[in-house]
């Protein structure tokens, strides 16, 4: 064999060898993992503006309307190929902020690894105390609408009215589990005959006492305060809480727990993370970070259910 041949010989192997090491290192998983073949789940870095958001989201759709505000959830519906056959559970995700800012963004992530794995996911805009000079009672009655919107629609979403599920981080927390125990502060313009109680709750260090937040907003929290108002059993419910935690003290949730299982309800879960402070379960800095605990623990708990 000439020199020739064996110098281009050389240079096809060594060529076959750069790109498959190139094909390798493309296809290293990311947390969460995009859906293949479905570019509306292109994952991007966690700073994201809500703007880049919405152009994610399979669709955006408008739940309610008032004092010329249009209020949005983001839609993440499964691929094709990993829809099933039968109506589909649905989470819906609060954002956390103080009830004064924040965007839905914040749950992003956790709705789209949620997506690729079947659930139909859903992050909800509401109304802020700095956008629209409202208080958290507005929030609450905003976050009943969007439950009440998706259970009316559910057929149009594909989704099951019966496997839905609220969820969210902080104020966001207090809204998923007002739309549970809150009877009152419903939206003039809600149908009350569709029901806003969740089929389950998930829950990562929600606010339960607002009583230390009447100051903040000058009204009397009482009517909307999850513990105050915790008088009938929970559905399923998860809560995700740092023992360190200084915004919503981790003390009240055990308090709460321990309540929530003295009027009957038997599936309320409190998993405990140490010396974790307030918005822990969105950090990402290793392999075995919070967020990728909690998430995977969200979706074990909700294949738990069943459904």
């Amino acid at each position: 064999m000439s020199l020739r041949y064996v110098v281009l010989i050389f240079i096809f192997l060594l060529g076959a060898n750069s790109c498959a090491t190139s094909a390798d290192k493309s296809t290293e998983n990311n947390f969460p993992q995009a859906t293949k073949g479905h570019k509306e789940h292109k994952i991007r870095n966690k700073g994201t503006e809500q703007a880049d958001h919405a152009d994610q989201a399979s669709s955006v759709v408008v739940y309610k309307t008032v004092n010329a505000i249009n209020l949005k959830l983001n839609v993440y519906q499964p691929s094709t190929s990993e829809r099933s056959k039968d109506k589909q559970t649905a989470i819906v995700f609060f954002h956390g902020g103080a009830w004064s800012e924040g965007a839905p963004v914040q749950f992003q992530r956790q709705a789209l690894y949620l997506a690729q794995r079947g659930i139909v996911s859903i992050t909800a805009e509401y109304r802020l105390q700095k956008l629209h000079g409202t208080t958290p009672f507005e929030a609450v009655a905003d976050a009943k609408s969007a439950i009440r919107w998706l259970r009316a629609h559910a057929a149009d979403l594909r989704i099951d009215p019966n496997k839905i599920i609220a969820s969210g981080g902080s104020a966001g927390g207090q809204l998923a589990v007002a739309t549970a125990v809150v009877d009152g502060d419903n939206d003039p313009s809600d149908n009350l005959t569709v029901s806003a109680t969740p089929n389950a709750l998930v829950l990562f260090n929600p606010v339960l006492d607002m009583q230390r937040w009447q100051k903040k907003f000058g009204v009397d929290m009482q009517a909307i305060s999850p513990l105050q108002q915790l008088h009938k059993a929970l559905p399923p419910t998860i809560i995700f809480h740092g023992t360190s935690d200084k915004v919503a003290p981790y003390p009240i949730t055990v308090k709460f727990v321990n309540k929530a299982q003295s009027i009957n309800s038997s599936n309320v879960r409190l998993v405990s993370y140490d010396k974790r402070e307030h918005a822990f379960y969105n950090k990402d800095d290793d392999e075995n970070s919070d967020f990728k605990t909690t998430l995977k623990q969200t979706y074990d708990f909700i294949m738990s259910l069943g459904w």
